[in-house]
């Protein structure tokens, strides 16, 4: 329980034949919402948000493939990849259009299922965000790390990794969680999902329909503000 809000567990089995974990809270009556986590987190970067949000939508929260509870047996982690499960979400586990809400690798993620899936998106949040990952030196060093770490990543490097992602502090047992929640992500996603990103230069902000908030922070360590900017030029209904 968060607040307010009782948190539902759940699985389900998408047409890939792979299971993913899901979280769920909110009166189902209320129009649905649906979050995807950034890079190596899970369902619990949305946490903090919930208890604002839960009176107003029902809320589903994904772990992406790889990350949190769901399965990581897979060959590839793009950001095509991520967009055809988090479509297959939507479509058949809630089955109408939803508030998409993406934060940094999320958000990237919810680009891509906006702009191909104009049916399955009634409005769309991107939080930290970019129109493309390709040009992020953060990203850049970050894979140029994991290269170097080889087949492990060491507590001390996630935990570092975490506190490198804000800029105003948060409690120890938040940020002890996110990096639990890192930690279970196995080295090969860390590595791939990464290596997807760096060399993916696709754009698709202007082929967006949906209403679109574009959310950033002017310290954001991942995305520069001039990159958040020229995403939110390229939507057609942003702000």
């Amino acid at each position: 329980v968060i607040g307010a809000a009782s948190i539902e567990t759940d699985w389900t089995t998408l047409s890939n034949l792979r299971s993913y974990h899901f979280i769920k809270t909110g009166p189902e009556t209320a129009p649905p919402l649906v979050f995807l986590n950034g890079y190596a987190d899970s369902w619990r970067s949305a946490e903090p948000l919930i208890p604002h949000l839960a009176r107003h939508f029902r809320i589903f929260a994904l772990d992406q493939r790889g990350h949190g509870q769901s399965d990581d047996d897979f060959d590839r982690f793009t950001i095509d990849d991520f967009a055809a499960d988090a479509a297959d979400f939507i479509r058949w586990v809630i089955g109408r259009p939803v508030t998409l809400v993406g934060h940094s690798l999320g958000s990237l993620v919810a680009q891509r299922v906006a702009a191909e899936n104009k049916d399955l998106v009634s409005r769309l949040v991107l939080i930290g965000s970019a129109d493309s990952a390709a040009g992020s030196p953060a990203l850049k060093a970050l894979h140029e790390a994991l290269i170097t770490l080889g087949d492990a990543i060491p507590r001390s490097f996630v935990q570092d990794f975490q506190a490198g992602m804000i800029s105003v502090p948060l409690f120890l047992d938040q940020l002890a969680i996110f990096a639990s929640e890192s930690l279970r992500v196995s080295p090969i996603v860390w590595r791939k999902t990464m290596e997807s990103l760096v060399a993916d230069g696709k754009v698709v902000a202007a082929r967006i329909a949906a209403p679109t908030l574009v959310l950033w922070g002017a310290e954001d360590s991942v995305f520069n503000v001039e990159a958040q900017q020229r995403l939110a030029a390229l939507l057609k209904d942003g702000r």
